[in-house]
């Protein structure tokens, strides 16, 4: 089952994660093919439900309900986001990053999910 726009999110940010340096500024709206206003929304639920961390979320008007920008270079996954993501995507903890990443890899080039497997190719190549 392909993933909704939240875990597209999610796994994106675990893909990145598992470089020995991870930079999530890597990931944007436009990497992820989304338009802005989902992708901030999507940074929002993940933090509201704490399988993300330390997202600054900018906000506009006090009446708007969706963030008008991110900054993600503080952001860290959190113990119930990777679990969250291993358990819901046949992964292991104990496995190596490069497995981890492969499998995802073969996931989202299944799921059609271009910009992701743009994501993956260029993950797997740095490890």
């Amino acid at each position: 089952m392909k993933p909704d726009t939240k875990q597209q999110v999610l796994l994106a940010l675990y893909t990145e994660y598992q470089r020995d340096l991870p930079n999530f500024n890597h990931i944007s709206a436009a990497s992820l093919g989304m338009e802005v206003e989902t992708f901030n929304f999507a940074l929002k639920k993940l933090q509201d439900e704490e399988l993300i961390g330390d997202v600054h979320l900018i906000w506009g008007d006090e009446n708007e309900s969706v963030p008008m920008g991110v900054i993600l270079s503080l952001c860290k996954l959190t113990r119930l986001g990777i679990e969250y993501v291993e358990q819901n995507f046949g992964l292991v903890n104990g496995w190596p990053a490069a497995q981890k990443v492969m499998i995802l890899g073969s996931k989202y080039q299944e799921w059609g999910l271009q910009e992701l497997f743009r994501l993956y190719s260029r993950v797997q190549a740095e490890l």
